[in-house]
């Protein structure tokens, strides 16, 4: 095990897109853990939109950053030593060390993670925060039926393909909305839609209306803005909007 903790701090709020500017990198000591905590090594990290609103020091997130802070952020990690009665070295854990190597934890809001259920990666996506966001957006608020027409933008991300492809298991068409043809094929190749529309090609309104010629009934929105005034434009009569994200308006 390093010696050293490489961390990616947070230096201060973006005006737009995010630079290089706006991050700070450091080394540090690794920390040791005090009873009651475990030490983890980080493996994946998990880059979800929202954390550009926690840049801003936006009131609606819990996660306040100063100068100096490691940035916030879900990782998938490997506990290399623990003085945790809860915990064991060697175990997989999902839990917040943020953008840096290696983190200690008190255990509070850790899942364990079993490697023979599923890759550990699909803790930070399909099995975890995103995959529920999606599933639980179309189940409980979108209520697809069989029949309906139901379109997703960030139609391959794992919020947007979790959505997609639950409302597809409960008998919806399922259309696509993505940003670039690979990811439009990978929708309708990989994960059963009836089709994709790729935004950045032609009039969104108008290949949308070709795409679902008896109107949207079901809209699970992750972006917002030009996309959602799309979609609007060829609502069915009763259709249904899940409001998840607005991601077109966090660099604003």
């Amino acid at each position: 095990m390093s010696s050293k903790n490489q961390r990616i701090t947070f230096a201060r709020s973006p005006q737009g897109l995010p630079t290089l500017e706006d991050f700070g990198a450091d080394e540090v000591a690794v920390p040791k853990p005090a009873d009651g905590q475990f030490l983890s090594r980080s493996i994946y990290l998990s880059l979800d939109p929202y954390y550009r609103n926690v840049m801003k020091n936006s009131q609606i997130y819990q996660d306040r950053l100063a100068p100096g802070d490691v940035m916030v952020g879900e990782t998938v990690a490997q506990i290399v030593e623990s003085r945790h009665p809860e915990y064991q070295a060697g175990e997989y854990v999902a839990v917040r060390n943020g953008w840096q190597q290696y983190a200690v934890s008190k255990g509070d809001g850790v899942r364990r993670i079993d490697p023979a259920v599923a890759p550990i990666s699909t803790a930070l996506g399909v099995l975890g925060m995103p995959g529920l966001t999606g599933f639980a957006g179309t189940v409980s608020l979108g209520e697809p039926k069989p029949g309906d027409t139901f379109v997703v933008s960030a139609a391959t991300g794992p919020v947007g393909s979790t959505a997609g492809q639950t409302a597809r298991l409960m008998g919806a068409r399922v259309v696509g909305i993505a940003g670039s043809k690979e990811k439009c094929d990978y929708a309708v190749r990989e994960l059963g839609y009836a089709a994709c529309v790729n935004y950045k090609e032609g009039d969104l309104a108008t290949n949308l209306k070709a795409a679902c010629p008896s109107g949207i009934d079901v809209y699970f929105d992750n972006v917002g803005g030009d996309t959602l005034v799309a979609v609007i434009k060829n609502l069915a009569l009763g259709a249904r909007i899940v409001l998840c994200g607005m991601i077109e308006a966090y660099s604003m």
